[in-house]
């Protein structure tokens, strides 16, 4: 029983880890799309949105 649990949280904590690791690598590819989406805007008013 104390391995399978064991094993379950391991588990738990790498799907948990990588989560979060995705949700960063979105999080800062949409700060990127936003500020180049400005950077654009600025440099031509007629910009794709």
């Amino acid at each position: 029983m104390s391995i399978n649990t064991w094993r379950l949280e391991v588990i738990d904590l790498q799907w948990w880890s990588r989560c979060v690791f995705v949700h960063r690598y979105l999080n800062r590819c949409r700060v990127h799309k936003y500020l180049n989406g400005c950077l654009s805007s600025r440099q031509d008013p007629v910009g794709e949105i």
